[in-house]
């Protein structure tokens, strides 16, 4: 009864019963697109997926996910997609089947690259090193 703020079930067993909200959640993988190094820089764009409500039901619109390069100085990163927030960070937006797509350019000539990514809201988080195709 959302009224009176109140949750009223039946229990036909003694058990453990928890009660929250609907959440962003899952285990965000990574998938490499694209990666190519020209100019002194590696560019590397990565798909993300993974993430979904802890009902199991899509994501609504506008769910957002932090992504970051753990282990790299933020001033040397640079996101080639528009940052979806006025947050500090940079963060992506969602589609609705759960997927997200990030380019990221960092100075050198890399073999791997760790990458960390987050919901706004929620438990929905992964980290991986992926590595040059």
């Amino acid at each position: 009864n959302t009224t009176a703020n109140r949750v009223t079930a039946t229990v036909s067993e003694m058990g453990l019963y928890t009660l929250g909200t609907r959440m962003p959640a899952g285990k965000l993988t990574w998938q490499v697109v694209s990666w190519s190094g020209a100019g002194g820089n590696t560019t590397v764009t990565l798909r993300g997926a993974g993430v979904r409500m802890n009902d199991g039901s899509p994501v609504p619109p506008d769910t957002l996910v932090h992504v970051a390069v753990p282990g790299v100085d933020p001033a040397l990163v640079t996101f080639g997609s528009a940052d979806a927030s006025s947050l500090p960070g940079h963060q992506v937006i969602v589609a609705a089947d759960g997927q997200f797509s990030v380019t990221v350019t960092l100075p050198g000539n890399l073999a791997s690259l760790d990458i960390l990514g987050f919901s706004d809201l929620g438990t929905a988080v992964g980290e991986a090193k992926v590595t040059r195709p």
